[in-house]
């Protein structure tokens, strides 16, 4: 990669004071990709920039620097690398169809959503090596991925474990419309309640994502009038 200074990087930094945090400045890099920011004490900081298109986003979200006097500058060389664009399509690992609306994470903090034909596009990831990352209700997070001759890449979700079903009155068999059903996880040392993998609707149906990785699962359903 070229070692040519690059203008329009817009640059912020914070001075520490133990878990506060003060915004003491800011500046955007000139033509030759210089920047400078004056009045800042002797303390530490953090400094942050800015997504820059065409180029990775930063693996850490910040960097921490020290600055010891006020008499002399401290200099602090930033280097961005190069991202390049990656196509590709979003599997169901079992049954080959495309999965739309997953959002997909490449490289850095790069991200995009599937289509409604489960492609998507990353503009800026790293040349030698991705990370991806896959986030769908009813997929697992870690896809399996290969490379087409075409350079496309495609990414293969395995889906996740579910339950589904009806809740229905015991009496006369009708579907109860008016219910609340909530998943209650029993790992080993940390039991909790959570109704975000839940899609239930107003003629009594519901479907149940569960995470393989919790050992136990109860169903609980609570309905005004019932129970």
């Amino acid at each position: 990669e070229t070692k040519q200074g690059l203008a329009g990087v817009r640059i912020e930094v914070e001075l520490l004071f133990g878990i506060n945090r003060e915004l003491h400045g800011n500046a955007t890099t000139d033509a030759q990709g210089y920047f400078r920011i004056d009045g800042l004490v002797p303390g530490r900081y953090r400094m942050q920039r800015e997504s820059f298109p065409g180029y990775l986003d930063p693996t850490e979200h910040f960097i921490e620097l020290k600055i010891e006097s006020e008499e002399r500058d401290t200099i602090l060389n930033l280097h961005l690398s190069k991202g390049v664009p990656v196509s590709g399509i979003v599997q169901d690992a079992v049954t080959g169809e495309p999965v739309a609306g997953a959002h997909v994470w490449g490289s850095g903090r790069s991200r995009t959503v599937t289509s409604e034909t489960g492609t998507f596009s990353l503009d800026r990831v790293h040349h030698d090596f991705v990370d991806y990352r896959v986030q769908h209700d009813a997929y697992e997070e870690n896809p399996e991925v290969s490379h087409l001759n075409s350079g496309m890449t495609v990414l293969r979700v395995l889906p996740r474990p579910r339950l589904r079903g009806t809740i229905v009155n015991a009496d006369t068999g009708m579907p109860i419309t008016e219910f609340s059903p909530l998943v209650m996880y029993s790992p080993d040392d940390d039991p909790y309640r959570s109704d975000r993998d839940i899609l239930h609707s107003a003629d009594g149906t519901f479907e149940i994502y569960f995470y393989p990785m919790r050992s136990t699962q109860v169903l609980h359903v609570f309905a005004p009038g019932y129970a």
